[in-house]
Order: C-alpha cells, then structure tokens, then sequence
C-alpha cells in the first residue's frame, strides 16, 4: 500500500509543469511502475482487461456490464470507496430499470463472471459492498 501511494505521488509528479521535471525523475518513476506492475493487479481503465500481478491481461470480450462493474470497482478502490449492489448495478447497467429480484440476479451473476474470468482472489465483499482487495497493489491502465 505504501509503494502504491508513492507511485501514485510520483506519477502526478511526472505530470508536473515542464520546467519542474527532471530525467532523474522519469527514469525513477520507470523503475518503480515496472517493480509495482510484476506485483500489482491492472486493470484497464475502461475494464475491457486485467493483469493479475504476475500474469499475462485477460480480456473481457463482448462483456459490456462486467467491464463497466471493473472499471467502477478500480476506480472505487483508488477512491477508497466500496460499492454496494445498487451502485454496481448502476454501473453495469447505466439508466435500465428493472425489479429488484432482478437486478440483484444481474449484479451477482456478473459479479461470478468477474471471479471465473480470474478475479476471484481479488474481489472482497466487505458489509457496504463490494470492492477489490485493498491488501494487493492496483494499477489503471
């Protein structure tokens, strides 16, 4: 978690005005995002991939609500936030609406593709929600 802030930190760094960056700081940041990548999960910013740490990406193909629910879920972890079945169903499915025995059949069968996709390690339900483990490094790409 502390190597994941201090990537954090230092990749807004290397958005820094041009005169505040330095050849040093771009070859460190090269270092400590290639150290963190062989031990963090990627994701795609848009989830149409992830990359557990170690492994080759997994792409979701034609699996529009999972890779809308994995962004979301990315983003919420950054954030520090969790996502309830409510929000995750927003997020799979933006604007549809439908009976809640539904809506919660959707969330969690999408929720199940997600973990045998290769997620499952990753996935933590918490008493709000639904979030990915904060005990393991998460990068966007």
């Amino acid at each position: 978690e502390v190597a994941q802030a201090a990537f954090a930190a230092a990749e807004a760094a290397l958005v820094a005005p041009e005169g505040m960056r330095s050849d040093g700081l771009r070859f460190a940041l090269r270092l400590l995002g290639a150290a963190l990548g062989r031990r963090a999960l990627r994701v795609a910013r848009d989830g149409a991939w992830f990359a557990p740490p170690g492994e080759d990406a997994k792409t979701l193909g034609r699996r529009e609500a999972p890779r809308r629910m994995l962004a979301a879920l990315a983003e919420a972890r950054l954030e520090g936030r969790v996502l309830d079945a409510d929000l995750l169903l927003a997020a799979g499915w933006p604007g549809e609406r439908m009976a809640a025995q539904s809506a919660s059949n959707r969330v969690h069968v999408a929720l199940s593709a997600l973990r045998k996709l290769g997620l499952k390690p990753f996935i933590v339900r918490e008493d709000e929600g639904w979030t990915l483990a904060p005990t393991v490094p998460l990068r966007l790409a």
